[in-house]
């Protein structure tokens, strides 16, 4: 969400599709707690239904195994939003791989894992690899999870 932020704050309109949290309690605290003041131009989407994809510059799918989204849906949808960024958010087998395998990762221009915070970018097409703390760079401090009783 500080990344949706960032780009909003500084580079454009966001679209932060959220499927499995839309409007839920969870994701009520964190936008009340870590996007305060909300920007202008960040929007929220519990789907790719209903919002017109051209009016973004960057749209983070989080996640791409809850929206249901296909490797050739999301090659159609470059196509169609060329000059569209898109940020894909992927969750993890307990092995550590993607869920739905490599293919996502191969299309991707850059790839990375985060852990408590920190990315470890795996793959860059552009610069070297490396790692950055988001919560360092936007000065939150890192918690962990409180577990469910």
């Amino acid at each position: 969400m500080k990344l949706a932020q960032y780009l909003a704050e500084n580079f454009g309109d966001v679209l932060y599709v959220s499927s499995e949290e839309f409007a839920s309690p969870t994701m009520t605290k964190k936008v009340n707690e870590f996007l305060n003041p909300l920007p202008a131009r960040l929007h929220f989407a519990e789907n790719l239904q209903d919002p017109n994809l051209s009016d973004y510059q960057f749209i983070i799918l989080d996640s791409v195994n809850d929206l249901g989204l296909k490797i050739n849906e999301y090659k159609d949808m470059r196509k169609e939003h060329p000059d569209t960024a898109f940020i894909f958010i992927l969750q993890h087998t307990k092995a550590g791989d993607f869920k739905g395998g490599k293919d996502w990762e191969h299309i991707a221009e850059i790839a990375g894992e985060v852990y408590k915070g920190v990315v470890t970018v795996t793959k860059n097409r552009y610069a070297p690899k490396s790692t950055l703390d988001f919560f360092r760079q936007f000065g939150i401090q890192w918690q962990e999870p409180q577990s469910k009783s």
